[in-house]
């Protein structure tokens, strides 16, 4: 029976590892945007962390509107910055941490619109 424990052990670690709990929302000029939904964010609102990824050879400007909605509400944020060529950034340090309902209003779809996403050249 030990044996069995610790081989059933080892089969969930390892998905552990290989587990990607990120969803993908878009991916458009070689800019991968994911996300990771907390229903319990804050202790008390449903969150959305972001994550960006540019799998590009250079630096990008990128812009876009995110946008929640529940059953009854819809509410957008903007969302632009910089990423250096495959910079990878998520989470609050880079303003990537949502929390769009300040009451106990439950996210139930998760979009974006008006997407940009631009070369830098080299002069700025």
């Amino acid at each position: 029976m030990g044996k069995r424990i610790k081989i059933l052990f080892l089969l969930v670690l390892v998905s552990f590892i290989f587990a990607n709990p990120w969803q993908k929302v878009a991916e458009y000029k070689g800019l991968d945007v994911s996300f990771l939904f907390y229903k319990k964010a804050n202790n008390s609102y449903n969150g959305i962390v972001l994550k960006l990824h540019n799998k590009n050879e250079y630096r990008i400007f990128y812009q876009f509107e995110l946008v929640f909605q529940s059953k009854l509400r819809e509410k957008t944020e903007l969302v632009e910055g910089y990423l250096n060529p495959e910079e990878i950034i998520t989470g609050s340090n880079y303003n990537l941490f949502f929390l769009p309902f300040k009451d106990s209003t439950t996210i139930s779809h998760l979009g974006l619109q008006k997407i940009k996403v631009v070369q830098e050249s080299d002069s700025d």
